[in-house]
């Protein structure tokens, strides 16, 4: 109990300190207002702070750290169908995002490839460590649409690898077609430095970027049918000839139960010590479509109902 109130204490400060609603095209400004407020905060504690000048800086690290521990580091929710930006906090701050990097190697495998296509497997890209199908039959072909599956559902390293290399030689030549491709698609927080998001050095992006890439991951029918399974079997090359996968996003599995009616439609979850907790989550409810990014959540799943559910309540 102690813990969820300490958690939705930490969104109600960044609710209470975000600026106006905003469209998505418009996040510069947003950026602009919430530094700002950080600087006029920082004044305030100097200037009530009793003592010396490092009393002050000393209250203000304090009140920063005790922030820290129950905030997400950024949050941003959103309208799927028009992009516009309903809450908004850190949103251009960039850091690690861990396998939330997968939404983009879907996206151009998605782009690029059918499901009825077979790939190759490498040793490497059966034995990249880290959350995987875990099955992938070395030196053998396998029905490409299982492992884009397994890339999205169970989160597989091996399965990005796989696909990178399948689509592009190598999984660094895959690499660099994300980063154009990112580009492309105007996420200037955003770059990538492996297909999967397994090591967080220069590989990151930001609530904004993420939502413009979730809303494209959604606008294609193949990665949104996917993100909305709980479970999948599909026929395999391998012992028992059937692959069997589960969703590993705990709001797919279980749902929004602090949101009757609602219906949650994906998207991708994603940790690793550098980057914490994250999560896009994106929900329907009386004909509309909300998402919501956290990044670094102390605390995700009271964090993501209470964000979608204040916003599709309209407060």
């Amino acid at each position: 109990m102690i813990k969820r109130t300490l958690a939705l204490a930490g969104l109600a400060l960044a609710v209470a300190a975000s600026p106006a609603r905003a469209s998505i095209v418009n996040l510069d400004a947003v950026h602009a207002h919430e530094e700002a407020a950080a600087a006029a905060e920082a004044a305030r504690l100097a200037k009530q702070a009793k003592g010396p000048l490092q009393v002050a800086r000393r209250n203000a690290v304090r009140a920063s750290r005790s922030y820290d521990a129950i905030a997400p580091r950024a949050a941003l929710v959103f309208d799927v169908e028009t992009g516009k930006v309903l809450f908004s906090f850190n949103a251009l701050q960039r850091m690690p995002i861990a396998s939330l990097t997968k939404m983009m190697t879907a996206l151009i495998i998605a782009e690029r490839h059918s499901p009825a296509e077979t790939i190759p497997i490498s040793a490497d890209a059966a034995h990249t460590p880290g959350s995987a199908i875990g099955v992938l039959p070395v030196g053998k072909r396998v029905p490409l649409e299982p492992v884009f599956s397994g890339l999205l559902l169970v989160s597989g390293n091996d399965a990005a690898e796989a696909l990178a290399e399948y689509d592009s030689g190598t999984a660094e030549a895959f690499v660099r077609r994300m980063n154009k491709r990112a580009k492309a698609m105007g996420l200037t927080c955003t770059r990538y430095s492996t297909p999967h998001g397994l090591r967080d050095r220069g590989n990151y992006s930001c609530a904004r970027d993420l939502a413009k890439l979730a809303r494209a991951d959604l606008q294609n029918p193949w990665i949104r049918q996917v993100v909305q399974l709980r479970k999948a079997k599909y026929p395999f090359p391998i012992k028992g000839g059937k692959l069997e996968l589960a969703n590993n996003d705990y709001f797919v599995q279980r749902g929004l139960r602090q949101i009757p009616g609602s219906r949650v439609t994906g998207l991708k979850t994603g940790y690793t010590s550098p980057a914490g907790r994250c999560y896009v989550v994106t929900a329907t409810l009386g004909g509309r479509e909300l998402g919501v990014v956290l990044l670094h959540s102390p605390d995700p799943l009271e964090q993501v109902p209470f964000l979608l559910e204040r916003e599709f309540a309209g407060r």
